[in-house]
């Protein structure tokens, strides 16, 4: 015998409240990754000695990295502001635009190379990272809507969603 299964209430609300808040699964990417050539390698691969002295980080050269913008100006753009999504961006501010700094240093220094403990293609710089900031990069536009005009729409829809549900539970009878 096959058991149904039924969504409660509560499930369909979680499922409605996730698809409306789809986007912000876009959101901004954090994390460590080593600096080198305006690039910041992003797979890390362990640790180990590189010269027979203190341990360092290996990040592989051809895994996953994420570009620098360092340019604050881009005339393509409407309010010429460089800002761009998918790349960690750092340059100082100016007339379009504030200031944005991406990546911090934590005072170490990694390796880039194919493998851990591998032949050395690079030596960089051990940051933390973030981009695709929400202000500039989210997919949604901001939906203007006069809600003070129809506030009392939105009480008497929320009150009989309310009154409906309470006598189910015969709390009114």
């Amino acid at each position: 015998m096959e058991k149904k299964y039924k969504l409660d209430f509560k499930q369909i609300i979680l499922i409605l409240f996730l698809l409306l808040n789809i986007n912000s699964i876009k959101a901004q990417t954090t994390g460590y990754g080593c600096l080198f050539n305006s690039r910041i390698y992003q797979q890390y691969l362990g640790e180990a000695s590189p010269y027979g002295g203190a341990k360092m980080r290996y990040y592989k050269s051809n895994g996953t990295y994420v570009d620098i913008n360092y340019n604050n100006y881009n005339s393509s753009k409407p309010n010429y502001y460089g800002y761009e999504c998918n790349k960690v961006n750092s340059f100082p501010a100016s007339q379009v635009g504030p200031e944005q700094k991406e990546f911090v240093s934590q005072g170490k220094s990694c390796i880039i190379s194919t493998s851990r403990g591998g032949e050395i293609n690079g030596h960089g710089d051990y940051v933390y990272y973030s981009y695709n900031n929400p202000t500039y990069c989210s997919t949604s536009k901001p939906v203007n809507v006069p809600l003070d005009s129809y506030i009392w729409l939105l009480i008497l829809g929320v009150g009989g969603i309310g009154a409906f549900l309470i006598s189910k539970k015969g709390y009114l009878a």
